[in-house]
């Protein structure tokens, strides 16, 4: 092998050591009060607020953390069981992707519809590109029960689709 060849490889491999360097170390973190798990930049954030909705005020609990570049964050709340009659989880999974999408003020480009854990409790994934066309938002919405868990991931397209974002979205696991 000639030097100018080994030179290329050694030269191939600094370059992808240094693209693979932007993934973020990920452990897992347990929420009690979520019942809930997932993989997370080490020592997320985690508050609470109180946000007004048609079912009058609601609690949202928010665990989130930058870090490389993206924003990871998982939402939950849940709805007050003696103000819905009639509860339609559609209709529910439908108002929180028009909130995710008009809130961002991005454009909805992708969405389908999926399922978490044994319980095959129903949910939507969405991909949404954000208003300056650079940031992109990945979001999967779940109802359990009468429990909303949202799972956001936010940066740059390519980063937001990746590998390491599925490995981010596919570690949410419920705790009982």
């Amino acid at each position: 092998m000639s030097s100018r060849s080994v030179l290329s490889i050694a030269i191939l491999f600094a370059w992808s050591a240094t693209l693979q360097s932007d993934e973020v170390a990920l452990e897992e973190f347990t929420s009690k009060e979520g019942k809930f798990s997932i993989l997370m930049p080490k020592e997320p954030n985690t508050g609470s607020l109180n946000v007004d909705s048609p079912l009058g005020k609601l609690k949202m609990t928010l665990t989130e953390k930058e870090e490389g570049g993206l924003h990871y964050a998982v939402v939950f709340a849940d709805y007050p069981a003696d103000k819905i009659k009639g509860f339609d989880v559609d209709k529910s999974l439908d108002g929180a992707r028009d909130g995710s999408v008009k809130n961002s003020g991005g454009k909805l480009i992708q969405e389908k519809k999926i399922t978490l854990g044994k319980g095959k409790y129903p949910g939507r994934e969405l991909l949404i590109q954000l208003k300056d066309e650079k940031l992109w938002m990945r979001q999967r919405i779940y109802m359990v029960g009468l429990r909303q868990y949202q799972v956001v991931l936010a940066g740059p397209e390519k980063r937001v689709k990746g590998k390491f974002a599925d490995r981010f979205f596919q570690s949410f696991k419920l705790k009982e």
